[in-house]
């Protein structure tokens, strides 16, 4: 369970392509273009380096990727979302914030890379790719959906170093905390005011556990 000890950081991020399908950094102009037939996912990333992580002296996160389950026109056949580290980390552990304009439809995890250092000269990455994350279209590491017209809270990304070091997926365990999120997130974005902002975490077994903001949730 995580309790948002961690104060959040707006930070530079990797732009996306500017093609059909591809995602959109949220403003006002992108939501203007893309707006009425997109959806607007929200998540945050900590790219902070991991020490004692796993068996390794440290790890971090290099790479995370989603891919486009089942497309339903040729526009979005290649729409992933990718993330990457930015050149500059904060020196505190701080997440990425991201608010990102999709293709509507259902993604599936599709690779990562952790950079893993065994020692100051032992240093290599532990690459997860499509192979391993998806058979057949079906998602083995997970997936999030949203909807055109919808925004959506998947949750926030950061190593878990119990065993190998792995991206687990940890949540908004509060419905105060995530009412203080929306709000924020209707100042910067006066467009979406009072538009509904949704629960629903990314879905996986491997990377992350179950949880739903219901009505006893304080």
């Amino acid at each position: 369970m995580w309790l948002l000890r961690r104060c959040f950081l707006i930070l530079f991020v990797i732009p996306f392509g500017a093609g059909a399908a591809e995602p959109e950094l949220l403003g006002a102009d992108s939501f203007a273009e893309f707006g009425d037939h997109r959806g607007v996912v929200l998540l945050g990333i900590n790219w902070n380096r991991m020490w004692d992580c796993g068996g390794y002296e440290n790890a971090q996160l290099h790479e995370m990727s989603f891919r486009l389950l089942k497309p339903g026109d040729a526009d979005g056949a290649n729409s992933t979302l990718d993330f990457r580290i930015p050149r500059r980390l904060p020196q505190s552990d701080y997440f990425t914030e991201y608010e990102i304009l999709l293709t509507p439809g259902e993604y599936a995890l599709s690779s990562f890379d952790i950079k893993v250092a065994e020692s100051v000269s032992g240093i290599r990455h532990l690459v997860t790719g499509g192979e391993q994350l998806i058979k057949d279209e079906e998602a083995l590491g997970g997936t999030f959906s949203v909807a055109n017209g919808e925004v959506v809270y998947i949750g926030h990304f950061e190593l878990d170093c119990v065993e190998s070091p792995i991206p687990w997926r940890y949540y908004i365990d509060s419905r105060e905390r995530f009412k203080m999120v929306i709000a924020k997130l209707w100042s910067k974005y006066p467009f979406l005011a009072d538009t509904p902002v949704h629960f629903r975490l990314f879905s996986t077994t491997q990377f992350g556990l179950a949880f739903s903001l219901d009505e006893n949730s304080k």
